[in-house]
């Protein structure tokens, strides 16, 4: 097969966030016992984008992205999240991640979660459209069931990654979803 454009996953296919994941824990316990406020909600993302700070690329990824964009026709790109736009500078800004692939010159067009009212089919769909795309003829990268089930059902061909985290509980799943192949470092790529 041979791809016209790459569509990525952010967190736990890019980036390594797993390691946040604690703090989400104390979120949803907050939030089924209603003691969520707006300090507390500040507070967890101030520490979550400390923490995403000081992390680079996932296995190579960051070499990854380069050698898409800097062959002789570079491939389009598009970073596809359930994050919120207001958070994604949090990324934009991350030091150890632009001192190597800085994300406003690897990704053509990127689309967020508050964009698509979290509908991640919605946001493959649309960020295929803008980059003048057919998905049938793009690969998406996501490391949990939900989102390769919809880069799926937009039409993507999917390559899953295996953080690690979400795969050994979802690996049966995955499978089911027929993916070009599965990934445990991105030099398994290049």
């Amino acid at each position: 097969m041979k791809a016209e454009g790459f569509f990525f996953d952010l967190d736990g296919t890019l980036i390594p966030t797993s390691h946040a994941g604690g703090m989400w824990h104390q979120f949803l316990k907050a939030l089924v016992t209603a003691s969520v406020n707006s300090d507390f909600v500040k507070d967890l993302q101030y520490h979550a984008a400390s923490s995403i700070r000081k992390k680079a690329y996932y296995k190579d990824a960051d070499r990854f992205l380069l050698g898409l964009k800097n062959r002789k026709n570079p491939m389009p790109t598009a970073l596809v999240t359930q994050i919120n736009s207001h958070l994604i500078p949090h990324y934009l800004e991350a030091p150890r991640i632009n001192a190597v692939a800085p994300f406003r010159q690897v990704f053509d067009y990127t689309v967020t979660g508050d964009m698509t009212r979290h509908d991640k089919t919605c946001a493959y769909s649309m960020a295929a459209n803008v980059l003048n795309l057919k998905p049938c003829d793009c690969v998406a990268f996501e490391d949990t069931y939900a989102g390769a089930k919809a880069a799926d059902d937009a039409g993507f061909n999917l390559v899953i990654v295996n953080n690690g985290v979400t795969f050994e509980k979802e690996k049966g799943a995955l499978a089911k979803l027929l993916p070009i192949c599965t990934i445990d470092c991105y030099s398994e790529l290049l």
